[in-house]
């Protein structure tokens, strides 16, 4: 099974949780949580999972480098310097650390423009996944969108944007012709290499 964590800054606020059943290619769960604990049991059978959150922060300036190769692509992130962000990049690392999975990056929004689908419901049956019931959720649909990637990168087939701080990972296009910053599907990002993402998320002085 995979994972997409659409995690909060705050456990006060809804976390979207999915994941999909590698065997089946069926969206198993989604759902919403709040506290660290919820988040962590609902990723424990996970073997990988994309989080929608940066995972470090700026050396210097709002944005990293990965962010302004994104926002030259044509791609809209906010500044993982803004201090919701950062309590966002800090709660990720930390809930990633405590499940203990290969992780990677993505944005949701990003990775379903890239993909050329009008939603996720069009993602999900491009994707070949099938599903019960879709809730209505943004976070929850985003947390669906981040398990694609999941799926993505452990099929070999996820799109890797890279810069020298970091990489997100992006879905193919599979809805529609989408000539979105020349992306093509990255080799480097499998689940057998091993890759974990937990930087440190201090800033740097």
């Amino acid at each position: 099974m995979v994972g997409g964590l659409d995690p909060s800054a705050s456990a006060r606020r809804p976390s979207g949780v999915a994941i999909i059943e590698l065997e089946r290619r069926k969206l198993a769960r989604v759902e919403i949580c709040y506290d660290d604990n919820d988040i962590v049991n609902a990723m424990s059978a996970v073997e990988a999972l994309a989080i929608d959150s940066p995972l470090s922060m700026p050396e210097n300036g709002a944005f990293r480098k990965i962010d302004s190769e994104m926002i030259r692509r044509g791609f809209h992130l906010l500044p993982p310097s803004w201090r919701g962000m950062s309590m966002l990049v800090e709660r990720s690392v930390r809930l990633l650390q405590l499940i203990g999975v290969p992780a990677f990056e993505t944005h949701p929004r990003s990775a379903l423009d890239a993909s050329g689908c009008r939603g996720v419901e069009e993602l999900l049956d491009a994707t070949g996944i099938s599903y019960d019931e879709l809730p209505n959720s943004r976070d929850a649909l985003d947390a669906v969108i981040a398990a694609v990637v999941a799926l993505n990168v452990v099929e070999d087939s996820a799109v890797e944007v890279k810069a020298s701080d970091g990489s997100i990972y992006l879905i193919p296009g599979m809805c529609r012709s989408r000539d979105r910053a020349s992306l093509r599907p990255s080799r480097t990002a499998s689940l057998r290499s091993g890759r974990q993402v937990t930087r440190d998320p201090s800033p740097r002085p």
